[in-house]
């Protein structure tokens, strides 16, 4: 009991300040998404360029998840993934209401905070990293098939910057109802940093070139959000660009 009571007592209290931003780019429209309910959830979603409304495919996804989540009293990975699978399949209903939104579809890449721990769910390319101390992870696995090359050490990750294919995606909320969702469950300690970020930013800059703009400790969440964003533009980023950035504090 005595052990019982030391530990939770020695148990860091934390809390996220945030700070997220979405970008056009050299886009006509904005096809991402970024939600949050301001505390311990947030959505970064990709409407996939090309098909039909991926703008209203994100802002649909981001809405649906941020309210059914909410509703979850003890999240784990097996709950969030029962959500996104509830929405990739009410997607596919709405799409299917009106022959002008069919083939709409989205990426996605959730972060839940519970119980001093993060879930983290995605489909498609749009990821999750963590710098933790001078590490750089990348959290998410691409649903890709230049990912899969990557994963059989067929390819570097910095020749998947290089490569025509870079833009093709397996999976997508909204196209099958037999949907791969990927789940990720981290402890998470002060001073981690979370980035949620759309391949409008990744498929420009190398995980060295991110990681070198996070590690910058005189600058605000901010000015780093800013910066990668700026850096994605003079790579010439095609695809509209988008961040969520995530810091774990000791209240």
């Amino acid at each position: 009991m005595i052990d019982l009571i030391q530990k939770f007592f020695n148990k860091k209290i934390l809390k996220l300040n945030y700070y997220m931003k979405t970008e056009k780019g050299q886009r006509d429209k904005n096809e991402d998404y970024l939600l949050t309910n301001s505390k311990d959830i947030f959505l970064l979603c990709d409407g996939v360029g090309g098909e039909a409304f991926g703008e209203i495919a994100s802002e649909k996804v981001s809405n649906w998840f941020i309210q059914k989540t909410s509703k979850i009293n003890s999240p784990n990975n097996e709950t969030i993934k029962s959500v996104i699978q509830e929405i990739n399949n009410e997607l596919i209903e709405f799409s299917h209401s009106d022959e002008t939104l069919e083939n709409m579809s989205t990426t996605l890449v959730s972060f839940v905070f519970y119980d001093s721990k993060v879930l983290i769910h995605n489909v498609g390319d749009s990821r999750a990293y963590l710098l933790r101390g001078n590490r750089l992870i990348q959290v998410t696995d691409d649903q890709t098939p230049l990912w899969s090359a990557y994963k059989n050490g067929k390819i570097s990750k910095n020749d998947m910057l290089k490569s025509p294919i870079k833009n093709i995606i397996s999976q997508a909320i909204g196209t099958t109802n037999d949907l791969k969702i990927n789940g990720y469950k981290l402890d998470i300690r002060p001073k981690d940093l979370f980035l949620l970020c759309s391949d409008g930013l990744h498929d420009y800059l190398t995980d060295n070139e991110i990681k070198e703009v996070l590690q910058q400790k005189n600058k605000s969440q901010e000015e780093i959000v800013e910066e990668l964003i700026s850096n994605a533009l003079e790579k010439k980023s095609k695809d509209n660009i988008s961040i969520i950035l995530i810091e774990a504090k000791e209240e």
